[in-house]
């Protein structure tokens, strides 16, 4: 699978120094974020809706308590940043790369991600239900209890990703590769996972959804 990168040049790109003013602007003008390199910056309990950003770098930057609606990403990496309990809804992110960020608890309901490549990041409980993957990687991540309920996967792709108790409640699983991930304790009702692939080992952790028994146990 091969997934667009973000278009950015940082050279290009101007420092930003007030990340909340810059997006309360240009949420209050009607005009995209654009070109911006953010750094070591704290955003608290911001609520933003209808806003584009686009060819931007957030890196170690904090989301505490924000709330962004119908937010419109795209050519945009985020690195080393913490998106714990943020609520993102039906937004959409093209050509984005999440990189050792942390994702616990994020709310990211009937959201839009395309191009899109999680490296090492900490997505314990992330709530993606009802969102549409479209080319999405997600590599060497802690997805353990995400929510991944009612989703549509379109080339998405899970490779050495903790998935234990992951919620694929009514989610299609067809042509998807869990060989080299952790799977055990996967929520779901059965069906969905007819025509995935799994390592040999693994089929004592999807034991339950053919319901059979191990005897002795």
């Amino acid at each position: 699978m091969k997934i667009e990168r973000p278009k950015i040049v940082e050279e290009n790109l101007e420092l930003g120094e007030d990340l909340v003013g810059w997006m309360e602007e240009c949420q209050q003008l009607g005009q995209d974020l654009k070109g911006k390199v953010f750094a070591n910056q704290v955003v608290t309990n911001l609520t933003v809706e209808n806003l584009d950003i686009t060819k931007c770098i957030f890196r170690r930057c904090r989301f505490v308590g924000c709330t962004l609606e119908k937010v419109g990403f795209s050519d945009v990496v985020f690195e080393k940043c913490d998106l714990s309990n943020s609520r993102w809804e039906q937004s959409a992110i093209q050509r984005g790369e999440f990189l050792q960020c942390k994702l616990v608890g994020a709310a990211w309901p009937d959201i839009f991600l395309q191009n899109t490549y999680f490296e090492g990041c900490r997505c314990t409980y992330l709530d993606l239900t009802k969102s549409l993957l479209k080319t999405v990687y997600f590599s060497n991540c802690d997805c353990t209890a995400a929510l991944l309920r009612q989703c549509q996967l379109k080339e998405a792709a899970f490779r050495e990703t903790a998935l234990s108790g992951a919620n694929f409640y009514q989610t299609k699983l067809e042509g998807q590769d869990f060989s080299t991930c952790q799977i055990d304790g996967l929520m779901m009702v059965g069906p969905e996972l007819r025509g995935a692939e799994i390592a040999e080992h693994q089929a004592v952790d999807l034991i339950n959804f053919l319901g059979v028994k191990i005897k002795g146990k």
